[in-house]
């Protein structure tokens, strides 16, 4: 892929990504919480529902949804099952088939829609990593394209993330 190309499909990314966040934002909002307290409870999402911030992140707003009224996002066995949920949906077909709110269905019923037996089917929580700074242009940082599923190129996005330990003890809490 040459570099217009990438910074083309980085635009889109970023602008596609915004969208997604900006749905779950309102979805929130809707709920009764401030702008602020709508974007810290979206990063506890993610730190929680890791899954929702890489290649499934169509589905954060309707993982917000499920957080708001079919799972405690504090509860680690329940986000656990929320995991191993969107993992075993990864390479079914029946995925495609589901829009970003999961057609309006809780999780229990997308388990049963998929044909799956979450407590037998297998799945490992996602080891702590760790991630490396790698500062360059978009040309030579293109050979890390195969191996990692994401990659910043922006630095206020970078900012953003890069300060997310320093605020997950300071994330609103709600439930319904």
């Amino acid at each position: 892929m040459d570099g217009e190309k990438i910074v083309q499909h980085n635009d889109y990314m970023k602008q596609l990504v915004r969208k997604i966040r900006n749905t779950a934002k309102q979805l929130l909002m809707d709920f009764g919480l401030s702008s602020d307290e709508a974007n810290s409870y979206l990063i506890q999402v993610e730190m929680k529902i890791s899954y929702v911030t890489g290649r499934d992140i169509k589905f954060l707003p309707g993982v917000v949804r499920w957080s708001l009224s079919h799972f405690d996002i504090h509860n680690k066995s329940e986000c656990d099952r929320i995991q191993k949920l969107l993992y075993n949906l990864r390479d079914m077909p029946i995925r495609d088939d589901y829009d970003g709110n999961f057609n309006g269905q809780s999780p229990e019923e997308v388990i049963k829609n998929a044909r799956l037996d979450i407590d037998a089917e297998e799945y490992h929580t996602p080891a702590d990593v760790s991630y490396s700074v790698v500062p360059g242009t978009l040309s030579n940082l293109s050979k890390y394209e195969g191996h990692c599923d994401w990659c910043i190129l922006d630095e206020a996005i970078f900012d953003f993330y890069g300060d997310l330990s320093a605020r997950q003890n300071h994330l609103p809490s709600i439930r319904a």
